[in-house]
């Protein structure tokens, strides 16, 4: 734990970042040569097997060096000139009486949080479905606004489903502070679909991808047990990160396969078919 935590300062964490991306000189022709012969799926061509390594390579950086890459200033209100299909739109504390059970920690308070509303200058009041979005990213990385690459989810549903209008969430990060606080901020979010737009939860439904995923499932068990709230009528989980267990055990044997290495997948842009 120590030494780990060492790397988050200076100057060894800067060290450490260069030694680690410097390793990419060898290591990527390694990879590719061996991404020839030995891949996790046949179908998967050289550069999919590669862009998994480096994810698989760079990624941890975040944890060890307390990093979080595309994060936000969550207390800078975003001018709507500098965005081009969503609204910036603050989403308030929640009140006392929605804190209780694993949400309630003395050191972790419900703050304002920001959201981004799809399309751009649109009311969240429809007669349609409303989709509340949680992004992804470990719990170390990104954000809710239209700029994080992993939004295009969010743009996919905005597009191509009955869902008109999105409620983007911008959540605090680890690297930012502790659980719960990832769930008072889903919880602000959905509180301010159903007690200040006035939207009832028949016509809300919730979708997260990776982590956010995951935050969507912390969500929903939270509405189900403690029923501070009611539930949307819907959720949809992309790649959810349900399974927090076997990353901590890999870490201890990293020679272990992990068991979904034979149907792990990318998907280029575009090749998205939601219905």
């Amino acid at each position: 734990m120590t030494s780990v935590l060492s790397l988050r300062r200076q100057p060894l964490k800067g060290i450490y970042i260069t030694l680690r991306l410097l390793a990419l000189i060898p290591l990527i022709p390694a990879w590719t040569i061996s991404s020839v012969f030995l891949r996790p799926r046949a179908s998967w061509t050289i550069a999919e097997c590669i862009v998994i390594r480096l994810i698989r390579w760079i990624m941890p950086l975040n944890a060890q060096c307390g990093l979080s890459p595309q994060s936000t200033d969550k207390t800078r209100e975003v001018p709507q000139k500098e965005l081009k299909e969503t609204s910036f739109v603050w989403l308030e504390p929640i009140p006392d009486s929605l804190v209780v059970g694993i949400a309630a920690d003395d050191r972790v308070k419900p703050v304002r949080i920001p959201g981004y509303i799809w399309p751009k200058n649109a009311d969240l009041k429809t007669d349609g479905l409303v989709g509340l979005f949680i992004h992804g990213g470990g719990y170390m990385m990104g954000n809710g606004s239209e700029s994080f690459e992993e939004t295009n989810v969010a743009r996919a549903i905005y597009q191509k489903t009955k869902i008109k209008r999105i409620l983007s969430l911008d959540y605090r990060l680890s690297g930012e502070t502790c659980h719960p606080a990832q769930l008072l901020d889903a919880l602000a979010a959905y509180s301010h679909l159903v007690n200040t737009v006035r939207i009832h939860p028949t016509k809300i439904v919730v979708f997260g991808a990776c982590a956010g995923g995951h935050l969507i499932l912390l969500l929903l068990r939270y509405l189900y047990e403690e029923k501070v709230l009611p539930m949307p009528t819907a959720a949809i989980l992309f790649s959810p990160w349900v399974d927090m267990v076997i990353d901590q055990e890999i870490e201890f044997e990293p020679t272990a396969e992990r068991p979904n290495t034979s149907v792990d997948l990318l998907v280029k842009h575009g090749r998205f078919a939601y219905q």
